[in-house]
């Protein structure tokens, strides 16, 4: 299913015939990591106040200092190193569209996850917050019975 763009803040960045090509190749293959990736490239945009016609015009060693100052603007603004990620690679996808492939890499900070404290509860832990069902409750062809 074809994502349309008529609410999105973006949607200006669509007038450009490049753009537009660009989204239509991306949806052929998946419409979801296309819209995604058309949100993540106006977001960038936006940041850095530059146009994807801009963007077409670099050549690698302007795109290389682009996704630094990409990542930059990112890491300031506190975002994770995941959706960072997504950000570059918007741009890149953009990039190879206009047959322009950036080799070097960028560092992307990666830091702490939102799951990296976690632990499985004990057992007073969850009997505490009502998701352990006493002994006496067992499963019998599909509905929980107490004990029978």
């Amino acid at each position: 299913m074809r994502q349309t763009f008529e609410r999105s803040s973006y949607r200006r960045l669509l007038e450009d015939p490049p753009v537009l090509g660009w989204v239509a190749e991306g949806q052929r293959g998946s419409p979801a990591l296309a819209g995604g990736r058309f949100r993540r490239l106006g977001n960038a945009c936006a940041a850095l106040k530059t146009t994807p016609g801009e963007l077409a015009k670099m050549d690698e060693r302007q795109a290389v200092a682009f996704l630094r100052q990409l990542v930059g603007e990112c890491e300031a603004r506190g975002i994770t190193g995941v959706t960072t990620k997504g950000y570059v690679m918007a741009v890149k996808s953009r990039w190879r569209f206009n047959d322009l492939e950036v080799r070097k890499r960028v560092a992307i900070r990666q830091g702490a996850g939102i799951y990296d404290n976690e632990r499985v509860p004990t057992r007073e832990e969850l009997q505490q917050r009502g998701l352990l069902a006493g002994h006496r409750f067992v499963l019998r062809k599909g509905r929980r019975s107490a004990g029978d």
